[in-house]
């Protein structure tokens, strides 16, 4: 009989172990504007939008610094067909806004995401200040 219970404890014990481990881990979530994607540099400003991917290039020309690029692929998240705009902001290190680009239009199914990087997917700034990009805000607005 003792052997039946002692089963029984172990079985108990070990099922309490594995759910108090899942509790623990389920509080590990990251939680940013771009659903726990990051992206060293960027950030995205979006109700209805996350990003699936973003990157930043620096473009040079005899060593120097003369364009700075930033690739980005959305998903839709509105849960409906969307349009709107898509602007960047560039802030140096102090994060003073050296510059904001010109509005591009999209239009994006219910739950589509994108999945190549085309023209439409990139923002360049090559003002005198270029150089002193450091980070990158991505701002959508509804149409």
């Amino acid at each position: 009989m003792e052997g039946k219970y002692s089963m029984k404890r172990y079985i108990w014990i070990a099922f309490c172990v594995i759910l108090l481990m899942t509790i623990g881990l389920s509080g590990c979530q990251e939680n940013s504007s771009n659903n726990g994607k990051s992206f060293e540099g960027i950030a995205l400003e979006s109700d209805i939008v996350e990003l699936a991917h973003a990157s930043k290039e620096f473009i040079k020309d005899d060593n120097e610094i003369i364009r700075v690029e930033v690739q980005y692929l959305f998903k839709n998240i509105a849960r409906r067909d969307i349009q709107f705009k898509v602007f960047a902001e560039f802030y140096d290190k102090n994060n003073n806004l050296l510059n904001t680009s010109s509005q591009k239009e999209f239009i994006i199914p219910d739950g589509y995401t994108e999945t190549s990087v085309l023209p439409a997917n990139i923002i360049s700034y090559d003002g005198e200040d270029c150089k002193q990009v450091d980070h990158i805000t991505i701002k959508t607005i509804e149409i």
